[in-house]
């Protein structure tokens, strides 16, 4: 009888076969979209496990760092993960499995029309120049297109040299090159527009994915995949750094305008006193914050799915930014040899009000074996 771990990674090669059908790869996007921290292989498990999962981590990161606990009963998603020589399982659980006893929520990022102008700026920062940046639909068009452009060297080599058993077979090297960046491209923009809630199924539609049925090996389907996961987590990492600190901006200045109003008012109150509370004190009132905005220590807590902890809440971080990516994907590639399981989890405030941050990378216990629509069109810029 197949292990456990021999049955999750049938389900990962059986996914895999399915991804080259142009409404699984869009609906494998619209989970991928929210797992953008996870490695391809961890995103394609999620997928055929939870496909409406939205935030995603190991019940120790629950625990102790989102002041949250697992359901009774809920069943964790099945991660798999290298032990030396041999492949186990690692489990972690959405949100949705989780419950809260002190009020605890999780906050994830949203983007709204207020942060276009810092998030164009990210992305150029970022991805370098972008052609239009009319609406937001154009600029992150514009910038899959050139991070595809700038990354897509590494991934063609590979795909030249594994195309032979695919649709691929027999392309020259233009038409590889075509398919494959205007795929990527798509799939990039695809991924930004859904975590970013923009509907992008209204602006990106078959035509756009047209060339996906030739990626209908797992070799090749690995290629692009780890391509669209890694250039889309670059993306979407950056974008929700900027959303948060925009956040905090307007925070801070909210305490500002609040401090300000008060002083106001105490010094018309001394002066229907008769007295002027500048002069008598021989300095203006301090209006500075009083707060202070202080970063915590980045760390990753390993998870297993037998031992649910109950301990009392230490820390209030959720996120994973910088954590290395563990497994290598389904197929080969190197390009996404740096896959950890990563919840699409930058909560503005997060837990007790800290921003989300980063966790220390820890060994594994495993199961062994074991706005408005732009007429700016994608192609104008190819």
């Amino acid at each position: 009888m197949p292990t456990k771990t021999q049955k999750i990674y049938e389900l990962l090669q059986d996914t895999s076969d399915s991804l080259s059908d142009y409404r699984h790869w869009r609906a494998f996007l619209d989970t991928a979209a929210w797992q953008y921290k996870y490695s391809f292989n961890d995103q394609m498990l999620i997928y055929a496990q939870r496909p409406d999962a939205t935030a995603c981590a190991r019940i120790e990161v629950w625990n102790d760092t989102m002041h949250r606990w697992v359901n009774r009963g809920a069943k964790g998603i099945a991660l798999l993960r290298e032990d030396g020589n041999r492949m186990g399982l690692e489990y972690v659980f959405d949100v949705s499995d989780t419950n809260s006893r002190n009020g605890y929520d999780v906050q994830l990022w949203q983007y709204d029309e207020r942060y276009k102008d810092a998030v164009v700026e990210t992305l150029e920062n970022t991805f370098g120049k972008l052609k239009v940046t009319t609406t937001i639909y154009d600029a992150v068009l514009c910038a899959a297109h050139n991070a595809v452009q700038d990354n897509k060297v590494d991934y063609l080599r590979e795909l030249k040299y594994l195309q032979s058993e695919s649709l691929l077979a027999g392309l020259d090297d233009v038409n590889l090159d075509l398919r494959f960046r205007q795929t990527a491209e798509a799939s990039v923009a695809y991924m930004i527009m859904k975590r970013m809630n923009l509907q992008p199924e209204s602006m990106l539609d078959y035509s756009e994915f047209e060339h996906i049925r030739d990626f209908n090996t797992p070799e090749v389907m690995n290629i692009l995949g780890s391509a669209v996961s890694v250039i889309s987590e670059d993306a979407l990492r950056s974008i929700s750094q900027t959303i948060r600190a925009e956040k905090r901006h307007e925070k801070f200045a909210q305490q500002q305008d609040i401090r300000y109003n008060r002083n106001e008012t105490n010094i018309e109150r001394n002066d229907d006193d008769g007295r002027d509370s500048i002069q008598d004190s021989g300095r203006l009132p301090d209006t500075r914050p009083d707060g202070s905005d202080r970063g915590t220590q980045d760390r990753q807590i390993r998870a297993n799915e037998k031992d649910i902890s109950q301990r009392t809440p230490q820390a209030a971080v959720f996120d994973t930014d910088d954590e290395g990516r563990a497994v290598q994907s389904l197929g080969g590639s190197g390009q996404d040899g740096s896959g950890a399981d990563r919840a699409d989890s930058s909560a503005d405030g997060g837990a007790g009000g800290s921003d989300g941050n980063n966790e220390s990378e820890r060994s594994v216990a495993m199961d062994r074996f074991d706005e408005q629509f732009s007429p700016f069109s994608r192609r104008s810029i190819m």
